[in-house]
């Protein structure tokens, strides 16, 4: 089967994997360096606080990540995933109330776990459904999150504006719990592909464990590790300073500031799908 082919017997998961990622992840994702700018215009904490959001995110991102690539395997992404959108719409709703640093870090714990599940979800039901176009298709899927990059810069600073930082999270919401995990439960009903998401391979016979310590005897692995940890730090120290630089030390309106960002997205989906294409 060709590539375009594939793409388009199995459209439906591009499109619900796309919504997904857009709202569950994403636009959470790119929202966070405007809210820390937020946080320290309104309550005066350190930019050192504000940004401890993002590390209570990872923390518990990256714990969920592998908890819930088990559970995907075992019991399938169908659940797995309306879980991690019903989450992450619950984070965006808790900034409402996020007047204390303690309840700040725990919407970001949320949007951690939320994060994981959706993404790790995504990326097996892609894999799992494609052959010779799961290069493309991952593409695809992946550019929602540089999509919602786009988006986000620009309808959020004037949200910020008219109903500031908190209510705006609360009100970002909706694309989750309306849009997104709706959608997804309909999904799931109607379509074959997004209904057999469980791992041909049983647990037993194909220890996670086991293999790790198969794959840890390669140089490569630790290669792509290193590679990989090096290019995200650059990455997220970037993205997750950039507002608070302009705004803060440079002085730019949020106006300016959203189309920097935005542009940065639009690069961002260019690259995502060329580079699936490439592979």
């Amino acid at each position: 089967m060709s590539v375009k082919s594939e793409l388009y017997e199995h459209r439906a998961v591009l499109i619900i994997g796309f919504i997904m990622i857009f709202f569950a992840f994403g636009i959470p994702t790119y929202s966070m360096p405007f809210i820390y700018a937020g946080a320290v215009e309104e309550f005066g904490w350190s930019k050192e606080q504000v940004n401890l959001l993002s590390t209570a995110k990872f923390l518990v991102g990256a714990a969920a990540a592998l908890i819930m690539g088990i559970l995907v395997d075992r019991h399938g992404a169908r659940w797995i995933t309306a879980l991690g959108a019903l989450v992450s719409g619950g984070a965006m709703l808790l900034f409402i109330g996020a007047t204390t640093l303690p309840v700040y870090y725990l919407a970001g714990a949320f949007l951690g776990f939320a994060a994981s599940s959706v993404s790790a979800s995504m990326k097996i039901i892609v894999a799992r459904n494609f052959g010779s176009g799961q290069g493309t298709a991952m593409g695809i899927v992946l550019t929602a999150t540089s999509a919602a990059g786009v988006f986000t810069p620009q309808i959020l600073p004037p949200m910020m504006e008219a109903y500031g930082w908190r209510m705006t999270m609360g009100y970002m919401s909706a694309g989750v719990l309306l849009i997104a995990l709706p959608a997804w439960l309909v999904a799931i009903r109607l379509n074959k592909d997004l209904a057999t998401t469980v791992s041909r391979t049983s647990p037993a016979s194909h220890s996670l464990w086991s293999h790790f310590r198969v794959i840890s005897r390669d140089r490569n692995f630790w290669l792509i590790a290193l590679g990989i940890f090096l290019v995200s730090g650059i990455d997220q120290a970037m993205m997750h300073n950039y507002v608070l630089f302009l705004r803060e030390d440079k002085g730019l309106d949020w106006r300016a500031i959203s189309w920097g960002g935005s542009l940065l997205a639009i690069v961002g989906v260019i690259a995502k799908i060329g580079s699936g294409w490439v592979y």
